[in-house]
Formats: C-alpha cells, structure tokens, sequence
C-alpha cells in the first residue's frame, strides 16, 4: 500500500520507471472476462502453433521418444515427458494466475521492487495425469512412425514426395500428445540449434561470395537461394563474365566444401533446408504471438491488483 501511495502522490513528477509503469497501469480500464477469455484464447493458439510447427520437424518425433526411453529408464518423470493428450474437443484453459507482490511500508520501497509469478505454466500432471499405459501405446506407435519414415527415407531423394505421407503420419501422432513447456522449450532449442547450423555454413558461403569476392550482394541473395546444395553452382559463377567471377574461381573448392556440409544436414535429416527454414519462420509467429497475449494477461492482472490496493 505504501509504494502505491507514493506512486500517487508523484504523478506527474517521478522518473522512477518501475513507479511510471505502475501509474500507467492504474489508468487503463480493467479486463472484462471476456477480454481475459480471448486472451487466453490467444495464448493457446499461439502456443498451438508452435507444436503444430515443432510436428512438422521429423527430429522432434525422434527427440520426444528419446525423452519417454528416459522415463523408462528411471531418469525422467513422466510428467516430465507428457502432460496428457490433445484428443477432441478441450474447453479454453483458464486464464493463467498471475500473483503480484507489492513491496509493504519501506520494505523494498527503494527499489519499487514488484514481484510478478504466472502460475500455472508449468503444472505437471499427478495422479490425474495421462494413464502410463496409454501413453507407452501411443509413443510405440510413434516409434513404428518414424522407423517407417527412416526406412523410406533411406531410399528416396531429399525432398521426394512419397516421404511427405509419413511425415504427415508422423506429425498427426506428435500433435496427441499435450507436451510440458519445458519440453516444448528444449524442443525448440533443438531446432534452432540445427537452424544456427544452416545460416552458419551460408554465412560462410556470403562472406566468400560478397566480401571476399566482391560480388555485389543483391545479385548473391538473386542466386543463392535454391541452391544452397547445387555443387555446381559456384561454377556457374566462376564461368559469368563479372570482374568478380575469377575471385569465386579461386574460392570455388571452399564454396563447394561448405555447400556440402549444407548437403550433410538436407540428408541428415531427410527433408530440404528450406523446408526447415519454413518450420523455423511458423514456429516463431507462433511464440511472437503467445508471448504478446501473455505479456497482456500479466498487464491485466497488475492492473487489477493496483485497482484493488487503491480502494
């Protein structure tokens, strides 16, 4: 009560950001339960958009069976693992609780320290959890998916549509089971992780191209793009008559030796880059938009508690 007292009685003249932020938050009107409703509602897409991503990632599948051995192992809490499953329809989860604490008389008031804790996002599920037994079902049958996949991987081309049914079987499978966010989390690093790999090996290719070679950018970012992996393309350059064509001739063995390490990762993981690329982009507005409704909800939440304090 004492930090919003001082909050009141400095309008218009404290410079203190936190009491700023607070003062700001005791102007705006407090959310209705609709309004709290469709902001959940947002959360949930937008964190359903970013497994409905992750599921079209093969790598994923691999990585959560690999996460359940653990559990069998006796390393790993199912909770851990699973958190239940997606099937038909599910109610909106309620809005998550925010608890704010605010500093008391002179405690913390200094700083204007305001404690702020979502709870709720990272429940695990106890004993009214997903049956083990159902959960060891489904995540063999996801084994079977991706020997499958693997098996016919084996034998088609990077890229080859008769893979796009099983990783469609694949994700289909991934997008029943409820994941906890920590998962979720380590999932996505995964990916961003072989992500970083990708732009790191074209980084490479750039610099020898742009900076090293003088070949103006713009007409790199016109060529460059689909083929990452074509091992004669650094040739093609070299055979251009530019002045800065002999420059690529000179670097072409390093070019290539780059490409193919681009090459490694396309088979390594049986689908082209850019559909990686792809995967990466759609995961991203998905946590953009979760994180934007969540950051609301927060802001909600505190002016509900400012609002109450005041009277």
């Amino acid at each position: 009560m004492a930090l919003l007292s001082v909050v009141d009685s400095e309008v218009g003249r404290t410079t203190d950001p936190v009491r700023m932020y607070m003062r700001e938050m005791g102007t705006v009107e407090l959310l209705t339960r609709e309004g709290e409703i469709a902001i959940a509602k947002r959360i949930e897409e937008g964190l359903a958009q970013v497994q409905t991503a992750l599921a079209s990632f093969p790598w994923t599948v691999r990585l959560l069976v690999e996460e359940f051995d653990q559990h069998l192992d006796g390393k790993k809490r199912l909770s851990e693992v699973i958190a239940g499953f997606n099937d038909g329809e599910e109610e909106v989860a309620p809005p998550p609780v925010v608890v704010v604490a605010v500093a008391k008389d002179d405690e913390e008031e200094e700083e204007g320290v305001v404690a702020v804790k979502v709870e709720g996002e990272e429940e695990e599920a106890g004993p009214s959890g997903p049956d083990p037994l159902v959960v060891r079902q489904r995540i063999d049958n996801l084994r079977q998916l991706y020997a499958k996949f693997e098996k016919a991987a084996h034998k088609a081309e990077v890229g080859d549509k008769k893979l796009d049914k099983h990783r469609a079987a694949l994700g289909e499978a991934f997008l029943g089971f409820k994941l906890p966010s920590a998962l979720i989390d380590l999932l996505v690093r995964k990916l961003r992780e072989v992500v970083g790999e990708i732009r790191g090996h074209e980084r490479a290719i750039l610099e020898m191209c742009v900076k090293s070679s003088r070949m103006p950018r713009a007409e790199f970012l016109a060529s460059f793009p689909s083929h990452e992996t074509d091992l004669t393309w650094a040739d093609s350059l070299a055979r251009k008559r530019q002045k800065w064509a002999p420059a690529i001739k000179t670097r072409r063995d390093a070019i290539v030796a780059e490409q193919e390490k681009l090459l490694a990762v396309e088979r390594l993981l049986s689908m082209p880059l850019t559909d990686v690329k792809d995967i990466n982009r759609a995961l991203s507005i998905g946590e953009a938009k979760a994180r934007r409704a969540k950051k609301e909800m927060v802001e909600a939440n505190l002016r509900l508690v400012i609002s109450i304090a005041k009277k």
